[in-house]
C-alpha cells in the first residue's frame, strides 16, 4: 500500500518530500484524544451489483499486508489469509474480483 495513503486514511499526518528521500527510513507518528469510532459493515446494491461496505474510522485499524502462501507471486484465496493474520477487514490486492466476474466497478 502506499505509504501516503495508508497514513492520511489511519488520520495521521506525513511530511516527506520524495525528491529528498535517498532511501532514509520514514517514520510516522500519529496522536489523537478524539474518541474512536467503530467499525461497522453492511450491504449495498445499486444498479444490480452488490457491495460488502466496511467503514473504518481513523485511527481504528491497523493496515498490514499479506502475501498469498506467504510469499511474493503466491496464489491464495482471500479468506485463509485474512484468517492467518488475524484481519477484521480484508481486501484483494487488485482491489476487485481477481479470479473471474466484475473485475472493475
Amino acid at each position: 500500500m502506499p505509504l501516503r495513503f495508508t497514513t492520511e486514511t489511519l488520520g495521521a499526518q506525513i511530511n516527506w518530500d520524495p525528491t529528498t528521500y535517498n532511501g532514509k527510513n520514514i517514520l510516522v507518528q500519529a496522536q489523537s484524544n478524539a474518541k474512536r469510532g467503530s467499525i461497522s459493515n453492511y450491504t449495498r446494491t445499486v444498479n444490480g451489483i452488490t457491495a460488502r461496505v466496511v467503514e473504518i474510522p481513523p485511527g481504528t485499524a491497523k493496515a498490514d499486508v499479506v502475501l498469498g502462501q506467504n510469499s511474493v507471486g503466491g496464489l491464495e484465496n482471500l479468506a485463509p489469509m485474512a484468517s492467518r493474520s488475524g484481519a477484521v477487514a480484508a481486501i484483494n490486492g487488485t482491489f476487485f474480483e481477481a479470479y473471474g466476474g466484475i473485475s472493475e466497478p
